[in-house]
């Protein structure tokens, strides 16, 4: 019950935290830019001195960056001069196509102005200068002149903070000069008729966002601009602007709108969530039981239940390979079935079946012997093999699971787990971590202190009330406190072994029993280790019988080569059509 709850826990924490990283729209950079500085000069031509000045806040080491300007349809540039500056120096960065340090690349100048820009850098701040000419920048219609342009294209993978961006016309005291900005975030539009200049400011760019500019002016403020068109363009310009300004208030106020309801149907679930939980404990608060002892003292009585089923209960799950290395273990024990060392080279060992009537009455012997091996052996280089075609890992899996079923099974015949204090715990758990995940999304979606506030307020008081009862209301029967106490004692007696006098705590049969559970609870080198360093060899020779050969002197121990090949068995179908998948894929 309580690895349910966990599983419950963390697959809600998952989904929701991965929709709260899609909605962030996060992208993961070694670096911030910090500052964004563009000066645009306008000469009488219609061309543009560009300066730019881009600082970056590194984090760890990093060997360069990437520039990326767009230029527009009939814009060019010069291959730009490039200074960095960094700890107080200024370096002149030289064009190279050899990706040595303080050189930068022209990748591309087709529509954009590329660069890959090679600094070596550790956990600095440095800022980057570029400088370079651009033409047709300008376009001089036959009643006014426009500046178009993106002048932040929409290929930054990062945020860019504190833009000011300044478009310096060569003329002042420009009447008819007008200007609009277009951006996904808020954009200050300054515009300074006196001094012929306009200042674009935002606090912050978001990534893969492009700032677009439309500058009007007379044509006399670039009289010499050979890039005309004899159409009117200054109502046409005008009304583009002034319907995006409508379109993007429109927009505005369905997207606020659209977050209020996001805001309120996410709030809303939370106190339902919170809600639903609460009342459903004070109409069902459930029978207060205490928990098992976390440190018993320690237990040498064998468990009145097998490995397998030992492990189950005291896992509160399936049982997984180490459990059936234990009850094949259990069943040699029995004189069930025998194993022994087959191939040293191989490391492999070779199961036979003695009991013949057990194949008809186990499914999963039926299974090993009489599908996977000869009728009478099985060897675990056969069990390794198998599973490669679809028809055989069903096959498997099926059996497999019929096995696991079957122990939990018997494992429930303990009525360790009282099914209604076990619901209300899982209920509860599950439906307090949904509302605590709501309100952290809240406090996201609103962004607001008092929501930040009230959200840990209600998260903090959830978790206090949802500990308080969980500490008090055990899913546990009476019974079953006593027997995970119970397993947990001998549990512990297993793993601290090295620290007892084994001889003095029973003697090699007693042990001999004890090896099947060490394997369930994953202790068997423990094991090994203690009972070597407790007895001679001849003693173990003469004590554990077929345990020797078995656990002390194959090159790997029965246990953890079971296991191994049950893994392998059951994982070769899908690592087959993996590489299948990855064959096609490659050619």
């Amino acid at each position: 019950m309580q690895k349910n709850v966990k599983r419950y826990l963390l697959t809600i924490l998952a989904a929701l935290l991965g929709f709260l990283f899609l909605s962030t729209g996060s992208v993961h950079a070694d670096y911030t830019i910090t500052n964004y500085d563009m000066n645009v000069n306008l000469q009488q031509d219609g061309s543009a001195d560009l300066t730019q000045q881009i600082t970056y806040a590194f984090k760890g080491k990093s060997h360069g960056v990437y520039y990326n300007q767009t230029l527009g349809k009939n814009i060019t540039a010069t291959q730009p001069s490039i200074v960095v500056q960094q700890n107080g120096q200024s370096t002149q960065m030289t064009a190279a196509t050899t990706g040595a340090n303080n050189t930068f690349d022209v990748i591309n100048t087709d529509n954009a102005l590329k660069l890959k820009l090679f600094h070596d850098t550790n956990n600095t701040t440095t800022t980057f200068y570029y400088s370079y000419h651009i033409t047709g920048a300008v376009t001089n219609w036959k009643d006014i002149a426009e500046l178009n342009w993106a002048i932040i294209g929409s290929n930054w993978n990062v945020p860019l903070h504190n833009v000011r961006i300044t478009i310096q016309l060569p003329t002042t005291n420009v009447a008819n000069l007008r200007a609009w900005t277009r951006s996904s975030n808020t954009a200050s539009t300054t515009v300074n008729k006196k001094n012929g200049r306009v200042t674009i400011t935002l606090k912050k760019n978001p990534a893969f966002s492009k700032v677009q500019t439309r500058v009007l002016f007379p044509t006399s403020v670039t009289s010499s601009n050979t890039l005309v068109n004899s159409k009117k363009h200054k109502k046409t310009a005008i009304a583009a602007e002034e319907n995006w300004i409508k379109q993007n208030n429109v927009n505005k106020q369905n997207k606020s709108r659209n977050q209020l309801i996001l805001q309120s149907i996410v709030l809303l679930l939370a106190f339902a969530s919170a809600a639903v939980w609460i009342i459903y404990l004070r109409r069902r608060p459930g029978q207060q039981q205490q928990w098992p002892e976390t440190n018993p003292a320690l237990s040498y009585d064998i468990p009145p239940m097998s490995a397998a089923v030992a492990q189950s209960i005291y896992n509160d799950n399936t049982p997984d390979n180490n459990a059936l290395s234990a009850y094949l273990l259990d069943l040699a024990v029995k004189n069930k079935i025998s194993i022994e060392e087959f191939n040293t080279k191989r490391k492999d060992y070779q199961l036979t079946l003695i009991d013949f009537s057990l194949a008809n009455s186990d499914d999963m012997i039926d299974f090993l012997f009489n599908i996977v091996g000869n009728g009478r052996t099985v060897t675990l280089h056969e069990l390794r093999k198998y599973g490669k075609t679809g028809r055989e890992s069903k096959k498997m899996d099926h059996i497999y699971d019929k096995w696991k079923n079957a122990i939990e099974t018997e494992a429930n015949s303990y009525h360790y787990l009282d099914s209604s204090s076990a619901g209300n715990l899982t209920f509860t758990t599950i439906f307090c971590s949904i509302s605590c995940l709501l309100l952290l999304w809240s406090i996201y979606l609103w962004h607001t202190p008092w929501m930040t506030v009230v959200a840990l307020i209600l998260i903090a008081v959830q978790i206090f009330l949802n500990i308080m009862h969980y500490r008090k209301h055990s899913p546990y029967t009476k019974e079953g406190i006593e027997l995970i106490t119970q397993l947990r004692s001998f549990k512990h007696m297993i793993r601290d072994l090295g620290k007892v006098d084994m001889k003095a705590n029973g003697d090699l049969n007693y042990w001999a029993e004890v090896l099947p559970y060490a394997i369930a609870f994953g202790y068997n080198k423990r094991v090994i280790n203690a009972l070597q360093a407790n007895f001679t060899v001849k003693e173990l020779e003469n004590g554990l019988g077929f345990y020797y050969n078995l656990l002390f002197t194959a090159p790997v121990d029965f246990g953890d080569s079971f296991s191994t090949s049950i893994a392998r068995a059951l994982g070769n179908y899908s690592e087959k059509n993996t590489s299948q998948e990855a064959t096609k894929k490659n050619n």
